[in-house]
């Protein structure tokens, strides 16, 4: 059974003069044929269902974007020949057809809102129907999205529902909304205007005469409103709009803090002999609202500084077709951050989400999926005006809602540059396309307010006209990341304001790729560490509360994500996350708790990186850094029960030295007044100044300064550094750094191939001589860890990365001889002859060491020696 919060199983009874009748809306995910192509092998699946969760993270390039079909035979029953039947989708990317018996019931285009057809006519009652339905994500250059950094996952990945309905009834065809809109044009402390307006359908073949009747409920149970409207249908008559008004005294409002929901009661009954045609029930909040461009937002005339994430909806080893406990526990783990604002990017998602974030009291914005750049035609446009239309009806009721939105960075990858003749008339049809759709949204819902979400470029918007178009202009901005410092960030949105001081603005994006396996005592932008991920959040965080002006901020993103391009850190997805793709959280999701929530709070930093290791001090143990998040100050520092320090508080955060002993350290941070503690416990491999006769192993990363824990064999690598006299380390050649347009890179952005440790991998020392390591006497496995890491001549630029691609340059193959100890183990060698590009190469050799140590010796034949890493394991 699916989660209570929502209903999938509706039997909505009414007794009747002559009797009872039944109105009925319940899935049918259950037990689909089906196949992918036009004759594949068919299998047995369940909706939620797509066919891309596994090819979308392999090392092809690219994934399936093409046809599949679902079929079934099931029992219509003899009861249902009385009545309407529809089939009502909840989602399939992205053209979806439908065929009953056979026969084409309908085509749905758009891979993202919700639709219903009306199957009655196609039914056979009593017996089995055949129910087969085609669906299709191949590129369309007349539906949005035309590309973006996600994944356009293939499938039916939401629930489909059978929706019966006596032959009066509240339409389920107004774009598969619920049928009813519930406006409050005015709220005030002391009263409340309400407008209910209802979409009738008479699929009988006489006139109707119904009552309608809405009672509203307030939140605490007791009756509100009741009023009562009579209404003549014709036969046949479908989308008949009836609209009923009253004014409710000493409403109890919707906010943050107590989001307080009224809900309606619907009945349509026949007026001769008052027989109930179909109650339906819907929740509404009363709230007034504003955005102010200088002082930001306002929630029941008081500000509201609004924080929050953005969010995709795929998951780990899931792509998007996700059960509804998983869009419930998302928007609880918003909640629990603190989080009040949710931008629901970049796509109208699961009704869940909005249904969430009404009963949580997250104040939210969705939008329409046109991402990067639009066609130039009136197809594409017709298709995107219908897709804001229907996310408009289909969302209407939502109190949290406050902004629709229809472009994310629609400028970003223009089909022309600046310099050509056809740019100009580009930006036009951009400023065409905008206008026309911002028109239809204001038509629809004159109540909200509109959001368009522009890249770092102003000129770029300026060009197309965008500024004055939508009322909100949000901003999706990555200094420091994308470009050198945090700081820009600052100066950008100064030069902003003192530009157009009249705009309400919301910071729409903002975030840093962070792998949780990557950490880094000297973290820099690119390096994928937890440790600059801090940093750069911590900036923007300050920057954004003493920002009178930015109304609201999202950051990118609530979750990593897929994007089957991407070749960073984990290769296919986007780590901005503040959690992972399995919604384990990052230091992010703390600091941001501490930040945002009220009630004490205490957190020991990277409380998953269980497996840490460094060298031994003269006084034998090794002191690291270890980040303390709190809402209170000072915090109390134990480790292995012994009194550390007390830490202060800074803007949540705090910095404490520990010295790390072998084996286990136990870490408690505690508030002593509020007696609150977290507690942390750490596996530390200590490695002495001087290698000893207790040397078992080391695993050490060349060309970088981070470390790279291995979560699943619990091993931690640990940066290279030069050799020392009875230690370890390398001598010779530099650590590899790509070059961009905006610098050089720590780590090459390079999928590796063959691995899913490609962080082992993507950086390198180059020219190295040798390796050395003053071991014990013993026999000893040497593991050689290679990739090449050469960018190819024709490999594209990924727009997303902002100009921050490796760029190509001439490399000359390398060959090298590598000896262990003198004895030559590879003659003539080539990592990228033997296997390829990017493909991990690993190299195991067995050597005795009597008393000189370890060596590892390479020398060039032909271009650089290359090493990416190196482990060496004591084997007796």
């Amino acid at each position: 059974m699916k989660a209570s919060l929502r209903v999938k199983y509706i039997l909505l009874l009414s007794m009747l003069l002559a009797g009872r009748i039944q109105a009925q809306k319940f899935t049918i995910n259950e037990a689909w044929a089906f196949h992918k192509g036009e004759n594949g092998d068919s299998e047995i699946i369940s909706f939620p269902h797509t066919w891309n969760d596994r090819d979308v993270l392999d090392d092809q390039p690219g994934f399936f974007r093409g046809t599949g079909v679902y079929t079934k035979t099931t029992h219509i029953p003899a009861a249902y020949k009385n009545k309407s039947v529809y089939m009502y989708f909840e989602g399939a990317n992205q053209v979806t057809d439908v065929y009953i018996n056979r026969q084409h019931a309908g085509q749905h285009k758009g891979g993202y809102t919700r639709f219903s057809f009306d199957i009655t006519p196609f039914l056979k009652f009593g017996e089995s129907n055949e129910i087969s339905i085609r669906v299709n994500n191949a590129h369309d250059v007349s539906i949005p999205p035309l590309s973006a950094d996600f994944t356009f996952f293939g499938g039916i990945y939401r629930d489909v529902y059978l929706d019966v309905r006596e032959k009066v009834h509240i339409s389920p065809q107004d774009m598969a909304s619920s049928g009813v809109y519930i406006r409050t044009p005015k709220v005030s402390r002391t009263s409340a205007d309400t407008e209910i307006e209802t979409v009738l359908n008479n699929k009988t073949s006489a006139r109707q005469e119904v009552i309608i009747e809405h009672c509203i409920q307030s939140p605490d149970g007791k009756e509100a409103g009741r009023r009562e409207i009579t209404v003549l249908l014709e036969p046949h008559q479908t989308g008949r709009r009836v609209t009923s008004a009253q004014t409710l005294r000493d409403p109890q409002l919707w906010s943050i803090e107590t989001p307080q929901l009224y809900r309606v009661k619907t009945t349509v009954k026949d007026k001769k002999n008052g027989r109930t045609w179909e109650e339906a029930t819907h929740t509404f909040g009363l709230r007034w609202f504003r955005f102010d461009a200088a002082k930001g937002f306002f929630l029941n005339d008081q500000p509201v500084k609004l924080i929050g994430t953005n969010r995709h909806q795929d998951y780990k080893e899931k792509g998007n077709a996700l059960d509804d406990a998983f869009h419930i526990r998302d928007i609880r783990l918003l909640k629990a951050m603190g989080g009040n604002f949710l931008r629901i990017s970049h796509y109208p998602q699961d009704p869940l989400i909005l249904e969430m974030c009404d009963q949580l009291g997250i104040v939210a914005s969705v939008e329409i999926p046109i991402v990067n750049a639009v066609t130039e035609t009136q197809a594409f446009l017709d298709n995107s005006v219908f897709m804001a239309e229907e996310m408009v009806r289909q969302n209407f009721n939502h109190p949290s809602l406050v902004m629709w939105s229809y472009m994310n960075e629609v400028m970003l990858r223009p089909p022309y540059k600046a310099t050509e003749e056809a740019y100009l008339p580009y930006c036009r049809e951009v400023n065409r396309q905008a206008r026309a759709i911002e028109n239809k949204i204001r038509e629809l819902d004159p109540s909200r307010y509109t959001m368009v979400a522009f890249h770092g470029s102003m000129k770029a918007y300026e060009d197309a006209g965008l500024f004055e178009v939508p009322m909100i202009i949000g901003w999706n901005l990555y200094q420091g990341w994308y470009s050198d410092r945090v700081e820009d960030f600052d100066r950008y949105l100064l030069n902003y304001r003192e530009k157009y001081p009249h705009k309400p603005t919301i910071l729409s994006e903002y975030g840093a790729d962070v792998d949780s396996r990557i950490h880094s005592f000297h973290p820099e932008r690119f390096d994928f560490s937890v440790e600059y991920g801090d940093l750069y959040h911590e900036h923007y965080l300050k920057s954004i509360l003493k920002s009178d002006f930015i109304a609201a901020a999202a950051l990118w993103n609530l979750n990593d994500f897929h994007s089957e391009l991407r070749k960073n850190a984990v290769p296919h997805i986007n780590s901005k996350g503040i959690t992972e793709t399995d919604r384990t959280p990052k230091n992010t999701y703390y600091l941001y708790q501490v930040r945002l929530l009220k009630e004490p709070l205490v957190k020991i930093a990277s409380a998953d990186w269980l497996n840490r290791a460094g060298t031994a001090t003269s006084s034998g143990v090794c002191l690291q850094p270890v980040k303390i998040y709190s809402n209170r100050s000072p915090v109390t520092v134990f480790h292995n029960g012994k009194k550390i320090a007390d830490v202060e508080i800074t803007d949540g955060t705090g910095t404490v030295e520990i010295p790390f002993t072998n084996g286990n350290n136990h870490l408690e941070a505690r508030l002593e007044k509020e007696n609150i503690s977290d507690i942390l416990r750490v596996n530390f491999t200590l490695y002495p100044a001087v290698l000893s006769s207790d040397f078992r192993e080391i695993h050490v990363l060349m060309g970088t300064r981070r470390y790279v824990e291995e979560k699943e064999t619990a091993t931690l690598w640990i940066p290279e550094k030069p050799y020392e006299t009875g230690s370890w380390g390398f001598t010779g050649g530099e650590a590899l750094r790509p070059k961009t347009r905006f610098g050089t890179l720590p780590a090459a952005e390079v999928n590796v191939l063959g691995t899913s440790l490609d962080p082992i991998f993507q950086t390198q020392r180059v020219g190295i001589e040798t390796f050395k390591a003053d071991v014990p006497p013993g026999k000893y496995a040497v593991y050689l860890y290679w990739a090449d890491l050469s960018t190819p001549e024709n490999e594209d630029a990924l727009p997303y990365n902002l100009g921050n691609d490796t760029l190509r340059e001439k490399t000359e193959e390398g060959v090298m001889d590598v000896s262990v100890n003198r004895v030559k183990v590879l003659d003539g060698y080539s990592p990228a002859a033997e296997a390829g590009l990017h493909r991990a190469v690993i190299k195991k050799f067995i050597t005795d060491v009597s008393g000189e140590g370890l060596t590892i010796d390479f020398k060039s034949r032909k271009g650089n020696t290359i090493l990416n890493a190196i482990k060496i394991l004591k084997i007796n």
